[in-house]
């Protein structure tokens, strides 16, 4: 190879880097917004880290992005030595901006329903449409993702059923929380 197709390669290879970070930062931004208007002031846990961060909010009144970014720690740490640095690098830095600007809109901006069906509907399709950017671009937020990529390492299950063992019991603990309504319409959102 030349020097200078290394070089083209080299650029391309970054050039695609950036792009993905930029992807993570959007998809992080969406899936912010659905928590802020529509899920974490209706009370709808759906499921993972943010679903949990939701259920303690309202117990303690601390903020949603911070307990999300605190409730990562563990998770990021095992996740960085088992998934190796080039998603760690990435998960920390959609764990990042998710936390921000979950807090940041939440000081800015107001749900736009109290009724907890669109809440959960509308505040669980933007959570997806903006997890499915940031998965699309290597990367994760944290959370129950990659707690179930940790399953099927140590545990030898699926990622799927990984994420289906979290989400049901945070979603267990949001029906002692609040209430079963509340628990099915977090079942809806996820």
């Amino acid at each position: 190879m030349s020097k200078r197709s290394s070089v083209l390669a080299g650029g391309r290879f970054w050039h695609k880097e950036w792009f993905n970070y930029l992807g993570i930062a959007a998809g992080s931004l969406i899936t912010a917004l659905g928590l802020v208007l529509f899920l974490v002031p209706n009370k709808i846990a759906a499921g993972g880290v943010s679903g949990l961060a939701t259920v303690i909010h309202h117990l303690f009144g601390w903020p949603v992005g911070l307990l999300i970014l605190v409730l990562n720690i563990p998770l990021f740490l095992a996740g960085l030595k088992v998934l190796g640095w080039n998603f760690g690098v990435k998960t920390l830095y959609g764990t990042f901006v998710l936390s921000l600007l979950t807090d940041a809109f939440a000081l800015v901006l107001q749900a736009p329903t109290a009724n907890p069906r669109r809440a959960a509907i509308y505040g669980g399709l933007m959570s997806g449409v903006g997890l499915g950017i940031v998965f699309r671009c290597g990367g994760s937020t944290g959370g129950t993702d990659l707690a179930a990529l940790l399953f099927r390492h140590f545990l030898h299950i699926s990622a799927g059923m990984g994420l289906v063992i979290v989400d049901a019991l945070v979603i267990a603990l949001a029906a002692l929380t609040f209430n079963i309504e509340l628990a099915l319409y977090a079942l809806l959102g996820l």
